[in-house]
């Protein structure tokens, strides 16, 4: 009778009923299961470079002596905020500058970082 039913068995689901007898879940310890882990997006970047020339600027000065290639949300924010502080004057001329020197304006990212 035993062998019988293991005939109706097929990766751990009885071909009769239907009814799954075993857990065929496997876990090797790097990935999760957790839903909430597989639905999280992805963070949405910016290329710095397709920026105008003012948020280009503003990037770099907020990537604290590093190289940005791309910005993420909260860091555009920052750039936008800073944009519109006309009480950080620092910035302010900063910005000025970079609009008025006809070579900057032409830069290449690299060049802006610097």
């Amino acid at each position: 009778a035993a062998a019988a039913a293991r005939q109706h068995i097929v990766d751990g689901v009885d071909t009769e009923t239907g009814e799954v007898l075993e857990d065929h879940t496997e876990n090797f310890g790097n990935e999760s299961n957790s839903p909430a882990q597989a639905t999280a997006p992805a963070p949405e970047l910016t290329v710095v470079a397709t920026m105008p020339l003012r948020h280009r600027v503003l990037a770099q000065y907020i990537g604290e002596g590093e190289y940005l290639y791309h910005v993420d949300a909260s860091q555009k924010k920052e750039i936008l905020r800073l944009e519109m502080d006309t009480d950080n004057s620092y910035v302010q001329n900063l910005l000025l500058a970079a609009e008025n020197v006809e070579a900057f304006k032409k830069a290449i990212e690299h060049d802006i970082h610097k």
